[in-house]
């Protein structure tokens, strides 16, 4: 599966994207709201600036 276009996510005090599934969207319901840290080097060609995405 993908991540959608319209995918929650947000930008931490360290300038990396954190993308955010809700509660049961991807794992049992009890394991609360899962979020990844997707770090800048995976994203790098999508970064405006280092710390920028585009």
């Amino acid at each position: 599966q993908k991540i959608k276009k319209d995918q929650p996510f947000y930008i931490n005090e360290k300038h990396q994207l954190v993308i955010v599934f809700s509660q049961g969207e991807i794992a049992p319901y009890y394991m609360g709201t899962p979020e990844f840290v997707i770090p800048n080097q995976v994203i790098e060609n999508e970064l405006a600036a280092p710390n920028y995405l585009k």
